[in-house]
């Protein structure tokens, strides 16, 4: 149930970023290297980076679940990192 309310809550998200005009993305995400969009952070630090959508919301809703903004960033790296030691 919670994962549904999260992508209702994030369906309509888009970022912020520096695309241009016609362009689809604008960098690679800095945690899993697939397309993605130079832009702030999606959390209250002063940090701009490259994300996709997906590690884009996942850090949304790590934030939103009680971590703080660098727990939130932590955790994901680590997620990311134990993906491709695991390969």
């Amino acid at each position: 149930m919670e994962n549904e309310v999260w992508e209702e809550l994030l369906k309509d998200w888009k970022p912020n970023c520096y695309c241009e005009e016609g362009e689809e993305y604008c960098g690679t995400c800095e945690v899993c290297e697939k397309p993605g969009h130079l832009q702030q952070c999606p959390m209250p630090i002063p940090y701009t980076g490259c994300w996709c959508d997906e590690c884009a919301k996942k850090l949304i809703r790590l934030y939103h679940s009680g971590n703080s903004p660098m727990e939130a960033i932590t955790i994901l790296f680590n997620e990311a990192k134990n993906k491709e030691s695991s390969v």
